[in-house]
């Protein structure tokens, strides 16, 4: 059975005269399924997300969609340089060697299996808040590699697009990828990550239509307004 939460692992009081104290509970639709020990698990299964997708053997690329587990991938990494200032043409090959530098981020190949694959961003580093733009990460997924178009630091521009070049995602997939798919990732898709009847009104007016936007540049789109629960934040 599919569970919507597993906590394990834990010092649980539950106050139940009968099981006072627990150490693992499973919630589905919205109720307690099981409240016990560890040894009543193995009848749930939780979501599984693997991070920090870099490099992935040939032989797992299917292995996602087939066991069902989640693809996380930073895109603002997809560029290669990865804020390390260097040019990844250069570089990847002398640290991983020709053939694995040749095999980065291929998160088109693993969404094209039909697993879930989302986007998020890695940790900021001296107060840069760069990797935390979407429209970065959009821009990079998209073009796989940082231009002078590019919202970023000039001395993180590469030389060109980061192979394999057919891994480059489209718009929609970006969006999805953010949205619906992330919400599916932290098991909030009933009230999150769409646009449907019923679900929380949180949604972006913007000024550009991202779906015909230039890829080179989509880094510097902003937002018109911002709503959460159909409130505009100011």
């Amino acid at each position: 059975m599919k569970a919507d939460k597993i906590i394990k692992n834990a010092k649980i009081f539950t106050s139940d005269k009968d099981n006072p104290q627990a150490t693992a509970l499973v919630v589905k639709d919205g109720k307690f399924a099981y409240v016990g020990d560890e040894s009543g698990l193995s009848d749930y299964d939780g979501e599984v997300t693997v991070t920090h997708m870099w490099i992935q053997d040939d032989a797992d690329l299917n292995r996602f969609a087939k066991h069902g587990v989640i693809a996380n991938y930073t895109p603002a990494w997809h560029n290669g340089n990865m804020g390390l200032g260097c040019e990844p043409s250069e570089f990847w090959p002398g640290i991983i060697g020709e053939e694995r530098a040749k095999k980065m981020f291929r998160s088109k190949t693993v969404w094209d299996t039909g697993a879930l694959v989302t986007w998020s961003s890695d940790d900021v580093n001296f107060g840069d808040f760069l990797s935390w733009n979407p429209y970065y990460g959009m821009e990079i997924g998209m073009t796989r590699w940082i231009n002078e178009k590019t919202k970023a630091p000039e001395d993180q521009s590469t030389k060109g697009t980061l192979e394999p070049s057919c891994e480059k995602m489209s718009i929609e997939e970006m969006i999805l990828g953010y949205t619906i798919n992330g919400a599916k990732q932290l098991g909030i898709e009933a009230s999150k990550g769409s646009i449907e009847v019923g679900k929380d009104a949180d949604f972006l007016l913007f000024d550009t239509d991202l779906l015909t936007a230039e890829h080179e540049g989509f880094s510097h789109i902003m937002p018109r307004e911002v709503y959460f629960s159909g409130k505009k934040m100011e």
